[in-house]
């Protein structure tokens, strides 16, 4: 990596998701736009990792942005790696085919400003939808939590944060997201990555009135409530057999 240059680094991580990617990233070119409106540096990366066809040639005939590419289909292995290739005091990730409002990277900037502990910052709101962003019939509705308003052991059940953040980059350097072991279902990355967040006590907060839309997926949402997608061992868990 070199030296640090931006204030916000922001990648969008693309593999499957062809032609949506047009609204991931006129949503991060209006986010980008406000913040660097009140004066912050921001640069943007595109990361693919094992990408279709689709997704492969819209990035490289339509993204003005670097790109960072990995056969890997391991999503925890693309973070880390890209992050290895930002070069922002603060980086910001976000999942192809999703979308910010244009207010969430200037609304987590200011707010990480005003404190002095580590917080990992989140949408207000999420926004689900199947496979059109304009289906408002699919759409499903998540409130997301601060840290500190719910039981945290409750994520070792369930993952109520969506998967895009802001964070001092400090934070994802110490704490990088583990890689998946498909023969234990240990494959949900994020979910698994929030739940060692908690067992550092890092708070992860939301960004009042941002929005985030993501696109669901109903064989995910049947996977976890089978069995077959599981965490693997968390820092929650250690921390509770130490404090216990």
């Amino acid at each position: 990596m070199s030296s640090l240059t931006a204030d916000i680094s922001v990648v969008v991580f693309a593999s499957r998701q062809g032609i949506l990617l047009q609204g991931t990233m006129l949503s991060v070119e209006r986010a980008v736009g406000e913040a660097r409106e009140a004066g912050m540096n921001v640069e943007v990366l595109v990361a693919t990792y094992a990408a279709d066809k689709k997704t492969a040639a819209w990035v490289r005939e339509r993204s003005p942005y670097r790109v960072l590419s990995t056969a890997d289909s391991c999503l925890g292995k693309a973070r880390n790696l890209a992050l290895d290739e930002t070069r922002g005091h603060h980086v910001a990730f976000l999942d192809g085919a999703d979308i910010w409002s244009r207010n969430f990277l200037v609304g987590a900037a200011e707010q990480d400003q005003r404190v002095k502990r580590d917080v990992v910052w989140r949408p207000a709101v999420s926004i689900g939808f199947a496979n059109d962003y304009f289906d408002a019939s699919g759409y499903s509705v998540r409130q997301i939590p601060n840290s500190s308003d719910f039981d945290r052991s409750s994520i070792l059940v369930d993952n109520p944060f969506p998967s895009t953040f802001f964070a001092r980059r400090r934070i994802v350097e110490t704490h990088r997201f583990p890689t998946e072991d498909l023969k234990r279902g240990w494959t949900d990355v994020d979910w698994w990555w929030n739940a060692n967040l908690l067992g550092y006590d890092i708070e992860q907060i939301t960004v009042p009135d941002t929005l985030h839309y993501f696109r669901s997926s109903l064989a995910q949402e049947r996977a976890r409530e089978n069995g077959t997608v599981r965490l693997g061992p968390t820092a929650l868990e250690l921390g509770k057999r130490r404090r216990g």
